[in-house]
């Protein structure tokens, strides 16, 4: 048991922490803690003082936090979710995507809720992202598809047609041109359908080739890459036999990018095309 008094600390860190002031509330976990052992908030005062630190990005305090109530508290079950997550962030920032892993992995056998598995997917493919072994992120960014948070979903989407991408799976572009139709207010939509006809062009699928290009033009009317495209379109199409085509997109440069260093290359084509 614990006097009033010594609990002090605790009680004040969770105003604060209620009041959202999360500076003051974790200096006043940290009082508690380093002056009361043997509080019955003690277990959940180690918990709330991890929290506030991983989201201060103070992350080998709240690992030394977690690891103390393990430590002290080894056969309690409560919190236990909670702890898993604050590691798993921590370890992901810190770089030890191993123990990442296993954390996020944890969650996932006994997740709270479809939004947590979700989450969890996602952050765990995370851990592979960026290292030699990426491709084993789309099984989890697959999952990760299937959920509540929108956000989620596109993140899931997008990174998997690049990773897929990296593989030279051409899957990948087509994933990527369905991200940006199904996220029109996303800020990678430009990018996606550049790197899906990138990757088209290479395989001259010159229907695909213009089919994105076709949404570039008509969605991003203002981009300093819009004479780029039109310039593309054409010559695609001049490509494939389609001279009108061709004409009426060089000439759009001339119209609507009348400064545009593609002008006199446009010129040119149009001149060959005559």
């Amino acid at each position: 048991s614990s006097s009033a008094a010594s609990d002090t600390d605790y009680w004040l860190g969770e105003a604060y922490r209620r009041l959202e002031d999360e500076t003051r509330a974790l200096e006043h976990y940290r009082n508690f803690l380093s002056s009361v052992y043997d509080s019955q908030y003690r277990s959940h005062a180690l918990l709330e003082a991890a929290r506030l630190a991983s989201r201060a990005r103070l992350d080998g305090e709240a690992l030394a936090y977690l690891d103390l109530r393990d430590e002290e508290f080894s056969n309690s079950v409560e919190g236990r979710a909670a702890s898993l997550r604050i590691r798993a962030t921590s370890y992901m920032r810190t770089g030890n995507l191993e123990l990442a892993r296993d954390a996020y992995a944890r969650i996932l056998t006994d997740p709270m809720d479809d939004a947590e598995k979700q989450a969890a997917n996602l952050d765990i493919a995370m851990t592979w992202v960026g290292t030699e072994s990426v491709a084993e992120a789309l099984p989890y960014l697959q999952k990760a598809l299937r959920g509540p948070d929108e956000r989620i979903r596109a993140d899931a989407m997008f990174t998997s047609g690049t990773i897929m991408l990296s593989q030279e799976d051409l899957r990948g572009a087509g994933l990527l041109k369905d991200f940006a139709a199904a996220f029109p207010s996303d800020s990678r939509r430009e990018e996606s359908l550049k790197t899906a006809i990138g990757a088209w062009q290479k395989t001259g699928e010159s229907e695909k080739t213009l089919e994105a290009l076709d949404i570039l033009i008509q969605d991003f009317p203002y981009s300093g890459d819009h004479p780029s495209y039109l310039y593309l379109k054409g010559a695609v199409l001049l490509e494939s036999g389609e001279s009108s085509g061709a004409l009426s997109a060089f000439g759009a440069i001339l119209n609507t990018h009348p400064n545009s260093s593609l002008r006199s290359d446009a010129l040119a084509k149009i001149a060959s095309i005559y």
